[in-house]
C-alpha cells in the first residue's frame, strides 16, 4: 500500500521488533498518503453494519469502493475477494470505541489478534465472541439460528432451531460480559436469554455446557 515503504523509513524496526505505538504511527501514516475519501465516522458506522449482516446493495459497493474503503483482490488463478481496508476499521475502530458499541467490539478483535502467536490459542476465544456480538449488532433483527453460526457435527439437533437476540443495552453496558465464574446458574441463564454473551474469568469448570 502507498505509504507503507513511509512507515518503514521513518521506522526501521517496524517489521523486526515493533511495538502498539509504532504500529498505530505507521497506520495513520498509510491512511495519511494513501488519501482516502473523507468519510464522517457515523457514515462509516452504517456501512459496517451492513457489510456485516450482507450481502451489500450495488450502490452501496460502488460509493465504497469510490471512496477507497472497499478493494476487490484477484488471484493469479481468477478467485476474488472484497473486503474493507483493515487499516481504515482498525482506526475507525480505535477512535470511536467510546461512541459506538460496534466500534469498541471490533477493537477488541483487533486488540486480542495482535497478541496471538504460537502458545496463545487461548487469545482466540476473545477474537471469537467479540466477532460474535460484532455479528449481533449488525444483523439485530435479522439474526439467523444457530446452525448457520456454528457449523458443526458437536451442536444437538435441539439446538438448530434457536436464534440469537441482542439485549436493550444501558449506558455503558457491553454485549459481552465478564463473570467471576458460572456458579449462580440462574443469573446466567437469564442473562445468556437475554442476548448477552457470558464469559468466565474461571477457565476450570467442568459440565457448564
Amino acid at each position: 500500500f502507498d505509504g507503507f515503504p513511509v512507515a518503514c523509513d521513518n521506522n526501521p524496526t517496524l517489521l523486526t521488533d515493533s511495538n502498539e505505538l509504532a504500529i498505530a504511527e505507521a497506520r495513520s501514516k498509510i491512511i495519511e498518503c494513501c488519501k482516502f475519501r473523507h468519510i464522517d465516522d457515523s457514515i462509516i458506522s452504517k456501512y459496517l453494519k451492513k457489510w456485516f449482516s450482507g450481502p451489500l446493495e450495488l450502490k452501496d459497493r460502488t460509493y465504497l469502493k469510490n471512496s477507497g474503503l472497499l478493494i476487490d483482490i484477484t488471484s493469479s488463478v481468477g478467485d476474488s475477494t472484497t473486503f474493507f481496508f483493515p487499516l481504515l476499521i482498525q482506526d475507525w475502530a480505535k477512535r470511536n470505541s467510546k461512541e459506538y458499541e460496534l466500534a469498541y467490539h471490533l477493537q477488541q478483535i483487533y486488540a486480542h489478534d495482535a497478541i496471538l502467536g504460537l502458545g496463545t490459542e487461548k487469545k482466540m476465544e476473545a477474537i471469537m465472541y467479540n466477532y460474535e456480538a460484532v455479528l449481533r449488532i449488525c444483523k439485530n433483527k435479522k439474526i439467523p439460528r444457530i446452525e448457520t453460526y456454528y457449523q458443526t457435527d458437536f451442536c444437538g439437533v435441539q439446538l438448530n432451531n434457536l436464534t440469537f437476540c441482542t439485549p436493550e443495552l444501558a449506558s455503558g453496558q457491553h454485549i459481552v460480559k465478564k463473570l467471576k465464574d458460572f456458579g449462580n446458574t440462574h443469573q446466567i441463564i437469564k442473562q445468556l436469554k437475554m442476548g448477552f454473551i457470558l464469559v468466565s474469568n474461571f477457565h476450570n469448570e467442568e459440565g457448564i455446557e
